[in-house]
């Protein structure tokens, strides 16, 4: 039986609607307004109303902690965006006991285009905390952010004021990669990306980042410390994988002169001092990152295999202090430090080093062992290696 022409293409279409519906296309998915600052709209407000998959396009200062609970949501800042840290008194957002700026629990979140300003709280006990960007047992990426500010003035040491706090705990969340990229953090307190992971019994479940080309610089010459990057943590009593892929990131800035706290640009931490830690199943690829006048440029402790290929490593004090029997260092450019490794309970030697060293670095290895630590210049009362 032959069909008529019309027929045919009505048959197409309604195949094509099926074919649609199968592939569950979202139907709902919106693109919202938000216009923030004199009288405009509440930003918490839109994103309460929001549907999962919209997309909020935000203009204007809006200046309101705000909380993202378990959506699917996109915040996208127009040019001058801004997302301000708001006046006290301001409890803690639930589900955490700091005060983030933005948080994201149990979601799958995309953050574009905004800027989040801390606006150096000073002198206030609700400060304690301050967080820029918080994501707490959520996925998604933040991209061509400027996060600033997030410190107090008075520069009281508060290791988890952080410009972006990312956390997987225990409980349920969202699993999966997070994408850091391309952002600009400066003017930070303690450091500009946190990274924890204290899930217990959930070692199928890492969790997965990729830190690239992002600009992180601290306030310079301070007394206390400042982390470009820093994962694990003294308090994280987890012992679930952390992956991270850190490469071509630029650092600068960060630099202690107290005697008692040591700044670095990369620092990957166990829970407590090496030589009594619970190590951690890191596995960390640093590669094409560049570090520019930090104490340490690179430290990191695990017993997990990891990777430092291809940096630029200038100026401070130390080049790379490594506590990682299963560490890779290959090609990397280290100029104006005072020692450009420094190896604790390893057998790394000069040839299996493969640097590029410059005359102007002292020395280019230092061995030490787990028992020598307590001495080392740069040792506070955090348990930090130098």
């Amino acid at each position: 039986m032959l069909i008529p022409r019309p027929l045919t293409h009505t048959l197409t279409l309604l195949g094509l609607f099926a074919s649609l519906a199968t592939l569950k296309v979202p139907a709902h998915a919106r693109t919202h307004e938000v216009e923030c600052g004199s009288g405009g709209a509440n930003l918490q407000l839109a994103i309460d109303r929001a549907r999962d998959g919209d997309t909020l396009s935000i203009r204007g200062v809006c200046r309101e902690a705000v909380r993202i609970l378990n959506r699917k949501i996109t915040l996208m800042g127009t040019p001058g965006a801004t997302l301000e840290a708001p006046d006290y008194p301001w409890t803690a957002l639930p589900y955490s006991t700091l005060h983030p700026i933005l948080q994201a629990v149990g979601s799958n979140v995309r953050i574009e285009g905004l800027t989040v300003d801390g606006r150096n709280r000073a002198g206030d006990p609700w400060a304690n905390g301050l967080t820029g960007i918080h994501l707490l047992n959520s996925r998604g990426s933040l991209v061509r952010n400027r996060i600033v500010h997030v410190r107090h003035t008075e520069l009281r040491s508060d290791w988890e004021v952080s410009g972006i706090h990312i956390h997987q705990r225990a409980g349920a969340g969202e699993s999966g990669l997070i994408r850091v990229e391309e952002n600009l953090i400066e003017d930070f307190e303690s450091n500009g990306i946190f990274i924890q992971n204290s899930t217990t019994g959930t070692a199928n479940k890492p969790l997965q980042l990729i830190v690239a080309n992002n600009r992180i610089r601290g306030a310079g010459a301070i007394i206390q410390n400042q982390n470009g990057i820093q994962i694990g943590g003294l308090q994280d009593g987890g012992d679930s994988p952390i992956r991270v892929r850190i490469e071509n990131n630029a650092f600068e800035g960060l630099f202690s002169f107290s005697g008692i706290w040591s700044s670095a640009a990369i620092y990957i931490t166990p829970l407590v001092l090496p030589d009594r830690s619970v190590q951690r199943p890191y596995t960390i690829d640093c590669d094409g990152n560049i570090v520019d006048n930090s104490n340490t440029a690179i430290s990191i402790t695990t017993t997990s295999p990891a990777k430092i290929t291809g940096n630029t490593l200038q100026g401070g004090d130390v080049g790379i202090w490594a506590n990682a029997p299963k560490l890779k260092l290959r090609g990397n450019r280290l100029s104006n430090l005072e020692t450009g490794v420094m190896a604790v309970d390893s057998d790394l030697s000069p040839e299996r080093l493969h640097h590029r060293f410059s005359s102007r670095v002292r020395q280019n290895l230092i061995r030490l062992s787990a028992d020598t630590l307590e001495g080392l210049p740069g040792r506070g009362a955090s348990g930090k290696t130098p």
